[in-house]
């Protein structure tokens, strides 16, 4: 993590969310850069190195949020990530640096996934991991994570 101002990258498609994120945590002193997709994202993240990315499970295209850190991780192992879906049931790649915020979130419960991820993510979230998406492995034919409406944040 940057020792002055952790640099967060947001990936959200959806425009009111990513300002919102955007605003809540420009307002709270980090540094922020935003995309709206995976491949931009992807090539930001090439060209810098980011503390977190904080990325919608659902994006346009043809990566979803799990496959672009997956990638990512190609570039920055260790790259955090907290994922943010409104219909996915809590899932992420790598629960030693990752963690699952569903939306709607409230400002607050956004602050604290972002700092318990910054800071070590203990203690690691109860989530499922999405072996087949996130896995350097060979692709399978293996569908989409479960998807349902969310409710609430598990990031305690």
């Amino acid at each position: 993590m940057s020792k002055l101002v952790p640099k967060i990258l947001i990936v959200e498609d959806d425009d009111l969310i990513r300002e919102i994120v955007i605003t809540i945590l420009r307002e709270s002193g980090f540094d922020i850069r935003a995309d709206s997709n995976a491949d931009d994202a992807l090539g930001r993240i090439e060209r810098k190195n980011f503390d977190l990315v904080i990325a919608d499970i659902d994006l346009p295209g043809g990566l979803n949020g799990l496959r672009m850190m997956q990638k990512a991780r190609e570039r920055q192992p260790g790259l955090r990530c907290l994922f943010i879906s409104g219909w996915y049931l809590p899932i992420v790649c790598d629960p030693l640096i990752d963690e699952f915020i569903s939306k709607p979130f409230r400002p607050g419960e956004l602050l604290g996934c972002v700092w318990k991820v910054l800071s070590g993510n203990l203690p690691y979230p109860r989530v499922t991991i999405a072996r087949e998406e996130c896995a350097p492995a060979e692709p399978r034919n293996s569908g989409s994570p479960q998807r349902h409406k969310g409710t609430g944040s598990p990031c305690r």
